[in-house]
């Protein structure tokens, strides 16, 4: 088997290899390798990626179930780390899989790429229209609004101590960056400094909601940043647009699994190869 670089005229022989809807919200600089076999030519593989802030995103890795365990997969993945780790301000090379791909979680242990959101970790799927304002019990400490709203200084100083120093049990791209999330995406402030963050990103034609943080512990901060988010959200997305949920936290999961009704359960794992650290 031969690995090529693509280009999007290529991507015809590719098709059956990826869905269609991949191809809605591809980026013009999203970068397309293939698998090839020789003899006879057949297009058996494919893996598709972008440079999202700082990080070489895995869009879509498939090798043809009739060619599988012959190494295409590592061969796309290493060919993408090697020039990855030449392009100027790329920090390392990320993907994210469930548990129905259950081989690329050993593969990508043996490339020695950190592999989080581990196994008996769940992620959930619900709608906008399903997803419903949390009851707040207690007294909420401290400001909410929305991402767009905090001034940048305070954004930055945030960045940078979630880079310099990963919170324990939380998967985050390298580096974590605020202009990664939606707008609608909500903040908890204190004496102006951020103390909770519930961040959601557009995914496809739907929406992540892919990191809840709370430093002050106050119980009903969590309710309250998960319902700012909502109404913003009801507000500007059609009612029947999908929601994903990692986990994100025992106590996030647990207000998650109480209130929403949850259409679809799947383990979810993000793995990522750093190799530059500024």
């Amino acid at each position: 088997m031969a690995l090529s670089l693509l280009t999007p005229l290529d991507l015809d022989k590719f098709s059956h290899l990826f869905p269609d809807s991949i191809l809605q919200d591809l980026p013009a600089d999203e970068i397309l390798l293939g698998y090839i076999e020789e003899n006879p030519i057949v297009a058996t593989g494919i893996l598709m990626a972008h440079v999202e802030e700082n990080d070489m995103m895995i869009d879509w890795l498939y090798v043809d179930e009739d060619y599988r365990r012959k190494g295409a997969a590592r061969e796309m993945i290493e060919f993408l780390i090697e020039n990855s780790e030449k392009a100027e301000g790329v920090y390392g090379v990320s993907a994210v899989f469930t548990q129905e791909h259950e081989n690329m979680h050993k593969m990508f242990e043996d490339m020695h790429f950190f592999v989080s959101f581990r196994e008996g970790t769940v992620g959930f799927e619900t709608t906008v229209e399903d997803f419903p304002m949390f009851p707040v019990i207690g007294e909420k400490s401290g400001e909410i609004m929305s991402v767009k709203d905090v001034p940048s200084e305070e954004l930055d100083r945030f960045s940078k101590i979630v880079n310099d120093v990963v919170f324990p049990g939380i998967a985050i791209p390298f580096p974590f960056a605020f202009s990664s999330y939606i707008p609608e995406s909500s903040v908890i402030l204190e004496n102006g400094r951020i103390k909770g963050v519930c961040l959601m990103k557009e995914s496809g034609d739907g929406l992540i909601l892919s990191w809840a943080y709370n430093i002050s512990k106050e119980a009903a901060n969590f309710p309250a940043l998960l319902n700012y988010c909502t109404k913003l959200i009801k507000d500007k997305y059609p009612a029947d647009t999908s929601i994903g949920i990692a986990s994100l936290g025992i106590k996030v999961d647990e207000i998650i699994e109480t209130y929403i009704p949850v259409k679809n359960r799947v383990e979810i794992y993000f793995a990522t190869y750093p190799f530059r650290i500024d």
